[in-house]
């Protein structure tokens, strides 16, 4: 009896435990979450580092390419970016485009304080700054003076005392006796200090005199007569020295324009309505019009082109625009217009081409290819060197950062370029989620089995040899 009783109890405390350590390996209920997004809202998500090699500053922007427009919807307001921490990092959404550098140069008032002349053929200007003034980065040469060939130097100094070279033996020219050639600029090191020296070199030449005396003399029943040249010295003459600072403002200009071929989804020939109807597949890029590629030499067509933004398959279809195509080779004559401008920037998953044949062959479409714009996103990544950009959720309204009032002043300015990773789709995140808590609790089910199959096996086996 008390085998039996022992048997027991090690049998109910083997399941007590058990029944606990399924309790605990089982989740609690699900707590309210909070309303701010998470990476676990979005379809998919994207690993994004700097472009290797790449130096690190202040701004990044990562391009948007097929996989990002695909998920995304019209105005692209369910994307969102997050740090390690799952905490949203702002950005701004704009169109790449090219920039035009317009470069100003802007006068810098300095006091000059000395003038003096130095051996060697050589005089020295100093100037005070003030600190309030803006540091120059240029200095030009003021002088009525031609046919001249000289260097400067140019010094900064702290105290007035000890002096830095920030030009050495900078040429000024004028050869207007041989070309039209002159240049009184001298550049220099931006360098924020209180005194500048500046000295010129050569400011004295020996020049030959355009006119001649004509020397004559006799020796005896000799007589000579040669012509003799004049020198005289002429001293460079500077009426003044100005200095100038650099403002460049970049501006955009045209946006940058890609190019996409679309997937020919379906081609046909109506033969009653006379007209080839090709039906395009997109992945959402924002195209601007489209290309038709054809190897007829000689052709004039019509065509309308239309626009579908259901994703599961050509549906409604909207925007119909009429465009003409076509094409002219002639011996040397060459003319080809294959492009159909769109309505506006369009963002669809189908395009339909109907392509006017009338009484003329079909034409043989090679390919279509879509040209748009180029979008990235903007952002502060402040030291960070890995983020995930999420997109595709649907249920959300378009974030409000401070990055898009910041962006006009961000053209023109170094950014890091950064890149993406592979696409990874929410239904792989939780499923791997899901494998690894399955997999613990498993493997403590495994144990106390095992536990508990030893524990009985024990328990009869004592039993046995009591009786």
């Amino acid at each position: 009896m008390r085998s039996m009783q022992r048997q027991r109890h090690v049998t109910g405390q083997a399941l007590c435990l058990l029944t606990a350590i399924l309790a605990a390996g089982t989740p609690a209920p699900t707590e309210a979450r909070p309303s701010k997004l998470s990476p676990a809202d979005f379809p998919a998500h994207r690993i994004i580092r700097p472009q290797p090699g790449s130096v690190a500053c202040s701004t990044a922007v990562f391009r948007f390419d097929s996989f990002i427009y695909r998920l995304a919807n019209q105005g692209i307001t369910n994307i969102r970016l997050f740090d390690n921490a799952e905490c949203e990092v702002p950005f701004a959404v704009r169109t790449v485009s090219t920039t035009d550098t317009l470069r100003r140069i802007l006068a810098v008032e300095l006091d000059r304080t000395s003038f003096a002349e130095l051996p060697g053929n050589r005089i020295r200007v100093e100037f005070r700054r003030d600190s309030t003034d803006s540091v120059p980065t240029s200095l030009g040469i003021v002088t009525p003076m031609g046919n001249f060939d000289k260097t400067v130097d140019v010094f900064g100094s702290d105290d007035g005392k000890r002096w830095r070279t920030l030009a050495h033996a900078q040429p000024i020219f004028d050869y207007q006796r041989y070309t039209d050639a002159r240049s009184t600029e001298v550049a220099f090191e931006h360098y924020r200090c209180r005194w500048y020296r500046v000295e010129i070199s050569n400011v004295t030449t020996v020049r030959k005199s355009p006119y001649a005396i004509l020397v004559r003399g006799r020796s005896g029943d000799t007589r000579s007569e040669y012509e003799e040249f004049v020198k005289g010295n002429e001293t460079f003459r500077v009426d003044g020295i100005g200095f100038y600072r650099e403002q460049r403002e970049v501006r955009p200009c045209s946006p940058v324009q890609s190019r996409v071929r679309l997937q020919v989804h379906s081609m046909r020939v109506d033969s009653v309505r006379k007209t080839t109807v090709v039906v395009l597949r997109s992945r959402r890029e924002p195209l601007r019009r489209l290309a038709v590629w054809t190897a007829a030499p000689n052709y004039a067509r019509a065509v309308v082109v239309e626009s579908c933004a259901d994703t599961a398959g050509p549906g409604q279809w909207s925007g119909a625009g009429l465009e003409q195509i076509g094409a002219l080779s002639i011996g040397a004559l060459r003319r080809v217009d294959r492009a159909i401008e769109l309505p506006r920037l369009t963002r669809a998953s189908w395009y339909r081409l109907t392509i006017e044949n009338e009484d003329n062959r079909p034409l043989a479409i090679d390919s279509v290819v879509g040209e748009g714009d180029v979008l990235d996103m903007v952002f502060f990544p402040a030291g960070a060197r890995e983020l995930t950009v999420c997109y595709g959720c649907f249920d959300t309204t378009a974030p409000s950062y401070e990055v898009g009032g910041l962006i006009d002043g961000l053209a023109g300015m170094e950014s890091a370029t950064w890149l993406a990773g592979p696409e990874v789709s929410v239904a792989v995140r939780k499923r791997m989620s899901l494998i690894s808590g399955k997999t613990a609790l498993i493997a403590a089910m495994l144990a106390m089995v095992a536990a508990l199959v030893w524990a009985v096996v024990s328990a009869g086996r004592r039993v046995s040899r009591n009786r």
